[in-house]
């Protein structure tokens, strides 16, 4: 095992395996010291591992910083050991002040204790696309004075971090409350709060009735561990499965979209779509659920590694890997036309890369039935940039397996350009630039002209000039 200067060096760096060694190596450790520290009375109401937890988020977003230095192997273990003591220093302080005292805790007896309750996991979840949104409203140094407010740092503290005036701190933090009490339409109370979540899968008629054969997963049977990935109707975290010991990954849909009949329905029938679909080149779903505070998620399997989006911006992709990555893509969109299902949103960020090297299609939210002759149907939505003609116009045709060709085109585009096929300030504008009829402008540089063939036929903007299937394009990209 590496020493501790070298661990947290390889943190520093962006290793993901460093974060595990030390994890593993002082996690029991800490929560031990931790337990010791609490006197029965605070450990009655303060928990220990979530004391540990906050020290751990600190110290990882410190560290990956380049915040932390040691030189001798024992100055790791006591630099973990300041944060968490001083974590729960912290927490002792709240609750042994004179409003929080244990005395006057126990005169309110019952009605203290039920509006002590600690939130529920969804409720966290909710909360933290909250604290998101409040975030990309405040500018750089507003958002690291929050959040190290919300570790529980003093303002002096902050201001001397941030190399600012105490003064300068405060003002941040008060335009942060404007804007959440702004969002909060006054008070910010929580959603689950409000209004007690609905028994069912349905949050209104509006939904399908073919909904309701989903199997509900009892949401005790997860505990929510990292997230993991975030999009616009959602976000995945990284949990742990009780029933089964494994590693999993649960997908839930936005707080905003729980009340959009139509956001509903496209989130839970992937969870129909996808169990339709037996392939290793797919990205299962395992079935659906609420959480206590009425949230709706989604059960996945966990695929570590990275999609092609966020490798391709960190790494040159060489032209050949490029074709193969599509290829793989392209025989299990196949399999999915097989089973009459269109994705409709291919695009680099769906395309995950997994720890063996194998490509696996996820997010099949937007997917749409296979149909020869209707123009009618179009998806809900989609990612500008990576969308058919046909989707953002139907007189160009039907959504029919030549669409995800297309997807799968620009995506090849991506990874060999480091663009889409189309940019522009807005995506107004880049759905009028796919909807013309002018040709998609492909580079004429750096790579092999068989190879651009192949991306030129799978852009056409008419449909029946494309590849066929995403078997045609995958042996294409096959080569003879």
């Amino acid at each position: 095992m590496a020493d501790s200067a070298d661990l947290l060096a390889l943190l520093h760096s962006g290793d993901e395996e460093a974060a595990r060694a030390i994890f593993e190596q002082y996690a029991e450790r800490l929560t031990r010291l931790a337990r010791s520290r609490l006197s029965a009375s605070l450990a009655a109401r303060v928990d220990a591992e979530d004391i540990v937890q906050s020290a751990w988020r600190s110290f990882f977003t410190a560290a990956r910083a380049g915040q932390f230095q040691v030189e001798h192997g024992g100055d790791l273990w006591r630099l973990l050991v300041e944060v968490t003591l001083h974590k729960l220093y912290r927490q002792a302080a709240r609750h042994q002040a004179q409003l929080r005292s244990v005395r006057r805790e126990q005169a309110l007896g019952d009605s203290a204790a039920a509006a002590a309750v600690e939130p529920t996991p969804a409720e966290a979840a909710a909360a933290a696309d909250e604290l998101d949104a409040v975030m990309r409203q405040l500018p750089p140094r507003g958002r690291q004075a929050l959040a190290l407010r919300l570790e529980g740092y003093e303002h002096a503290e902050i201001a001397e971090q941030l190399g600012c005036h105490e003064r300068t701190v405060r003002r941040d933090l008060a335009e942060a409350r404007r804007v959440l009490t702004a969002r909060a339409g006054g008070d910010f109370i929580p959603t689950a709060a409000r209004r007690a979540p609905p028994r069912s899968l349905q949050p209104r008629r509006e939904v399908s009735q073919e909904l309701l054969a989903l199997a509900l997963l009892p949401w005790s049977d997860f505990v929510l561990r990292e997230q993991i990935g975030a999009g616009a109707s959602g976000r995945v975290y990284r949990a742990l499965q009780r029933s089964t010991g494994q590693e999993v990954a649960v997908k839930f849909l936005r707080k905003s979209l729980r009340d959009n009949p139509a956001a509903v329905e496209r989130f839970l029938r992937e969870a129909l779509t996808v169990s339709k679909l037996h392939h290793p080149g797919i990205v299962a779903v395992h079935g659906a659920g609420r959480t206590p505070g009425g949230g709706f998620f989604l059960l996945m399997d966990l695929v570590p590694g990275r999609d092609l989006e966020s490798f391709a911006r960190g790494e040159t992709v060489e032209p050949r890997q490029a074709g193969a990555w599509v290829a793989e893509a392209a025989r299990a969109v196949h399999a999915a036309h097989e089973r009459g299902v269109i994705h409709c949103d291919l695009k680099p960020g769906n395309l995950l890369l997994d720890a063996g090297g194998r490509i696996r299609v996820t997010d099949f939210g937007l997917a749409m039935p296979l149909s020869s002759d209707r123009t009618d149907l179009l998806p809900a939505g989609g990612t500008p940039a990576f969308m058919a003609p046909e989707q953002a116009d139907p007189r160009w045709g039907a959504i029919s397996p030549r669409t995800d060709v297309y997807g799968l085109g620009a995506v090849l585009h991506f990874l060999l350009y480091s663009r889409p096929p189309y940019t522009a300030a807005s995506a107004a504008e880049v759905l009028s630039q796919v909807a013309s009829p002018e040709p998609v402008p492909v580079p004429a540089f750096s790579i092999d002209p068989r190879l651009r063939e192949i991306l030129v036929k799978a852009l056409c903007k008419p449909p029946a000039q494309r590849f066929a299937t995403g078997a045609e394009l995958a042996d294409a990209l096959r080569g003879p």
